[in-house]
């Protein structure tokens, strides 16, 4: 049937995560390619995962 959960190019009976790198960690919502539990900031896209005062949440999302 050609499903590719994932939108990888790789078919779901050929790919070892089928439902994308993340699916066991939350997923991986705002789609930086860092997974929502490990995600400072898992409903902005924010790769570097900055965040400049140690807060825990990342300069995208901080509001200060």
């Amino acid at each position: 049937d050609q499903a590719d959960n994932d939108n990888d190019g790789i078919g779901n009976v050929c790919d070892p995560t089928p439902n994308g790198p993340c699916a066991d960690l939350g997923g991986d919502t705002d789609g930086d390619g860092v997974c929502n539990d490990d995600d400072n900031c898992p409903s902005m896209a924010n790769t570097d995962q900055a965040d400049n005062d140690n807060d825990g949440i990342g300069n995208v999302c901080d509001p200060t």
